[in-house]
């Protein structure tokens, strides 16, 4: 935003099926065409509780491999927090696996009792860069979080997202 605007942060729900991305152009159009500028190395603010990284199992590293819509992704997987949860991650090289699961959590955490539903997905979208945070349903407290990039195919996205939570979900 140009300097002297204050920060804007512009937020809709839609349902399983919706078009995401006819929401995200009217979104945009809301918000008056303004792209904020990419920021995703400045997540989490150190309220979850202790996260740490983890081991990374070989199937995660195999399933990183197969995530092609987000570019090129370092796999992680970071545990810990107030629920002993799970965060599996696909993030761009350089950006940090312990902050980006910390926001994961929080905003899954802020939006558990949401009037729109249970969440199943989230997507931050900041300027071409996207992080889609997904629950896992794996009969463990388990998100899988992926992205970090530009994201050209939201279509082959979303497939390979599902793929990748029927697959960690079956682990």
């Amino acid at each position: 935003l140009p300097d002297g605007d204050p920060p804007t942060a512009l937020a809709h729900g839609a349902p399983r099926g919706a078009a995401l991305a006819y929401l995200e152009t009217m979104a945009l159009h809301v918000a008056g065409g303004r792209r904020p500028a990419p920021v995703l190395s400045n997540v989490g603010t150190g309220t979850v509780g202790a996260l740490r990284e983890t081991p990374l199992p070989a199937e995660v590293q195999h399933l990183g491999e197969s995530l092609q819509a987000f570019g090129p992704t370092v796999p992680a997987v970071v545990t810990g927090g107030k629920d002993d949860a799970v965060v599996y991650l696909f993030l761009s090289p350089g950006m940090s696996a312990a902050r980006t699961a910390e926001l994961a959590l929080e905003l899954r955490q802020a939006l558990r009792d949401a009037p729109i539903g249970p969440l199943e997905s989230v997507v931050i979208r900041l300027a071409d860069d996207r992080i889609v945070i997904r629950e896992v349903d794996s009969g463990r407290d388990a998100v899988l979080v992926a992205g970090g990039g530009p994201v050209e195919r939201p279509g082959l996205a979303r497939l390979e997202l599902e793929r990748a939570v029927a697959r960690l979900g079956a682990g």
